[in-house]
């Protein structure tokens, strides 16, 4: 990010410490084009929740955000497909070919998990199963380092990544300089 600030890792921060950093974004950034990325559907509806809880709607009591994931209602479908409204909650599969000027990154500690559990799917008997393979016929996991990078590229101006502890995956970012709970890194 040339033109943008330095990125931002805070580390330490409780779930609802990180929703309360994202309301303050959200709140302290009101003409900001603002993408909240995420691992999974119910982190989507997680945030979606607390942002309803913080009345973050219009005078109808619509969501005065919009967020997207497979399989959402389709009311809620329809209104994002028709009115794209900021914040945009969405997970790193889906963020491709967006881009915001603000990027926050949420519940990041889950990267460890992700990029260690296979995507898979329970059978009739409840069995779970592999459900994708790659190419070279090797399990398909929940997340790559290519979705970190796609997601933390989506930001033209600040990138922001919230986490309860430091996630393993941190330490192989070829970064530039940056921001590690108010220190400057490099």
């Amino acid at each position: 990010m040339p033109n943008g600030k330095k990125p931002r890792i805070e580390t330490g921060k409780s779930q609802s410490e990180q929703l309360n950093l994202i309301w303050d974004m959200v709140t302290n950034n009101p003409n900001a084009n603002i993408g909240i990325l995420v691992h999974f559907k119910k982190q989507i509806e997680f945030i979606r929740d607390h942002l309803r809880n913080k009345n973050l709607v219009d005078d109808e009591g619509k969501d005065n955000f919009s967020y997207y994931f497979n399989s959402m209602p389709n009311l809620d479908k329809m209104r994002f497909e028709n009115r794209f409204l900021t914040p945009f909650i969405t997970t790193f599969d889906s963020c491709k070919g967006l881009e915001f000027d603000i990027v926050i990154l949420p519940f990041f500690e889950r990267s460890d998990w992700a990029m260690n559990a296979s995507k898979s799917k329970q059978d009739e008997d409840g069995n779970w199963t592999i459900k994708e393979y790659n190419a070279d016929r090797t399990e398909k996991k929940r997340a790559t380092r290519n979705h970190y990078y796609v997601a933390s590229t989506r930001a033209k101006r600040e990138l922001h990544l919230l986490c309860d502890h430091e996630p393993n995956v941190l330490p192989s970012f070829d970064s530039n300089t940056f921001i590690k709970n108010g220190n400057r890194y490099s």
